[in-house]
């Protein structure tokens, strides 16, 4: 299932990879007045789509986001502001799963007539993360803020406000939501500690700072990056002493620690991702503070917390990572015992590399774009044996395809 744009905003059509089954599952704005003057909303598409993969006798569902509004059929039509939606690619399957923040707004029409109800804003729900039988995801309440909540998708299941972590109407803020260790990781803000790393098993007792790393009154370490390695998570943080650098916790104040120095001092070296895990080691790009910006990896120790190559030798960086992942994808991925990734060597550009963790398994694939301005490789993903993704030639950036394929073996 995927989204497309009709008539001014995206809405979702299904796609068994064929013309002829690619179908409108569900137009949410038919006939609706996409130019509405007054409306408060900046974007009604579909966002957050997030697949739940069915079990047994259920099929394959999706999570997303939308506003609703029909026109021509009354206040039945009336907008629905952005609230959780699932669907299992049917019309009749569709349907809206939680409305947060119901729809209160009356209006006078163009006879003078008080209209109601509707809804411009919704709840808004983002961070949308599938574990289990469940969806876990922030949402916008007046009476709240934005706080995480939790929505059960079994028979019987219901929503459930998790914790109002900064009590009252103010936000908590919660991010980068990730599963492991039984529960759910995030970061929030109580309104007291700053933003810190929290852990929940799904309820509010459960609900707490693993540990204020950056301690004091609205000090905040500001967790990034979070990555499970193992029974572990893996993150950037700041603890105002030894500036942003690679943290591991087991959910537990005390085992919660910076795993190296790796930029001395309050120097920052920004461990970023996106961050994969390959044998059980995590790759991720950081800047000791000689080498530039390059390729590390590490077991969880101190240790074994090693720079792979410096691929572009000296003070200058080899890696431009963080600032367009939202926008552009995947740019790092796992497979077949490499961790590929865009990188720069100072003589081809920025192009798709790999490594199998050794300096000298770490190597070029492919140059596109020959000559020093690279082709950028982005939105990288895998398909069989083969590994997809776009890249610029020179002329235009198209889509590309890698398959590390030696061939027959034939005897002598």
């Amino acid at each position: 299932m995927y989204y497309a744009n009709n008539g001014g905003f995206p809405t979702l059509w299904v796609s068994d990879g064929t013309e002829e089954g690619t179908n409108l599952v569900y137009d949410f704005w038919a006939n609706w007045d996409y130019d509405c003057n007054g409306c408060e909303f900046d974007f009604g598409g579909i966002t957050e789509l997030v697949l739940v993969p069915g079990v047994g006798q259920s099929p394959d569902r999706v999570v997303f986001t939308t506003i609703k509004a029909i026109g021509g059929v009354g206040e039945n039509g009336y907008p629905k502001g952005e609230e959780l939606w699932i669907s299992d690619g049917t019309a009749s399957g569709t349907r809206m799963i939680a409305n947060i923040e119901p729809e209160t707004s009356s209006w006078i029409d163009d006879n003078g007539i008080v209209q109601c109800c509707a809804d411009w804003d919704g709840s808004v729900p983002r961070d949308i993360v599938h574990k289990g039988n469940q969806v876990w995801f922030t949402a916008q309440t007046e009476n709240y803020g934005r706080e995480l909540y939790r929505f059960g998708l079994a028979l019987g299941g219901g929503l459930f406000l998790v914790k109002d972590i900064n009590q009252g109407a103010e936000s908590s803020n919660p991010a980068y939501l990730t599963v492991g260790s039984g529960g759910l990781y995030l970061v929030a803000n109580d309104g007291l500690l700053g933003q810190e790393l929290y852990f929940s098993l799904g309820d509010a007792f459960t609900t707490n700072i693993v540990k204020d790393i950056w301690p004091g009154l609205n000090n905040s370490s500001s967790p990034n990056w979070l990555t499970k390695l193992g029974d572990n998570m893996i993150f950037s943080a700041n603890d105002g002493e030894n500036g942003r650098e690679l943290w591991i916790t087991d959910n537990t104040e005390e085992g919660t620690h910076m795993i190296k120095d790796i930029n001395p001092g309050n120097n920052s070296s920004n461990p970023t991702g996106p961050m994969k895990v390959l044998n059980g080691e995590l790759y991720f790009g950081a800047n000791d503070g000689t080498h530039g910006w390059e390729l590390w990896k590490t077991d969880g120790t101190e240790a074994g917390t090693i720079m792979v190559k410096d691929i572009k030798e000296g003070e200058n960086s080899s890696l431009s990572w963080g600032s367009t992942a939202h926008f552009h994808g995947e740019y790092t991925l796992t497979h077949n015992g490499h961790f590929y990734f865009s990188a720069d060597d100072g003589v081809s550009g920025q192009e798709l590399w790999r490594t199998d963790g050794t300096e000298n398994g770490t190597e070029l694939v492919v140059d596109v774009n020959v000559g020093e301005d690279g082709s950028w490789p982005w939105w990288l993903t895998t398909a069989g044996e083969k590994i997809y993704f776009t890249a610029w030639d020179g002329d235009q950036r198209q889509l590309w395809h890698y398959w590390d394929n030696p061939g027959p073996i034939v005897s002598a």
